[in-house]
């Protein structure tokens, strides 16, 4: 019996959803597209230690989402998963699985979809072999030091206009494009 569950294209009118809480969340492994996008009440700090699968825009427009925090089994965040989440400052990431960080997942190159990133957190970065491009355009406020040692590829402004003060990486990586690090004051 597959004791998993998921929760997928439910994308329904969440727009009064205050508070969320899942009791087993233990058993939650997947997110869909969609799943969260647009509620943008939902204050709770959220945590999903078993989730593996993220859809693109899972959380889209949650404008005062303060916190998710990810557990070990995470393999991707996909593309838009964090966009106008003007209240997230932190984002936990276990990290023994996440092998991409997809392009625009928490910022986007034509504006300010990351304003509120201050903290970001990767416990164990060693099978993070890709950083797409724009995944933390203008996030200004983030200001975490980070580590990446076994990543790859570092996408065109990646980082781009953010407040890291330092940045390591392993012997891996191949490829940096444009603008990666570019206006990291």
């Amino acid at each position: 019996e597959d004791e998993s569950f998921g929760v997928s294209n439910s994308n329904t009118a969440c727009q009064g959803l205050t508070n969320l809480v899942i009791h087993n969340t233990s058993r939650l492994t997947e997110i869909g597209q969609y799943a969260f996008r647009g509620c943008d009440k939902l204050q709770t700090a959220l945590s999903f230690p078993a989730l593996e699968s993220l859809g693109n825009t899972a959380f889209y427009g949650n404008t005062k989402l303060p916190s998710v925090d990810f557990g070990n089994a995470l393999t991707r965040v996909t593309k838009a998963s964090f966009w106008y989440c003007d209240s997230l400052e932190n984002v936990t990431i276990g990290g023994d699985s996440l092998v991409a960080i997809e392009d625009e997942s928490f910022g986007k190159e034509s504006g300010d979809e990351c304003k509120g990133l201050t903290n970001l957190v990767i416990y164990n970065a060693s099978r993070l072999t890709e950083i797409g491009a724009n995944a933390f355009i203008s996030c200004s406020k983030l200001h975490t030091a980070l580590s990446f040692p076994a990543l790859e590829s570092l996408g065109d402004h990646a980082f781009y206009n953010t407040k890291l003060p330092s940045i390591e990486f392993g012997n891996a990586l191949a490829r940096v494009t444009s603008g990666a690090l570019g206006n990291c004051d």
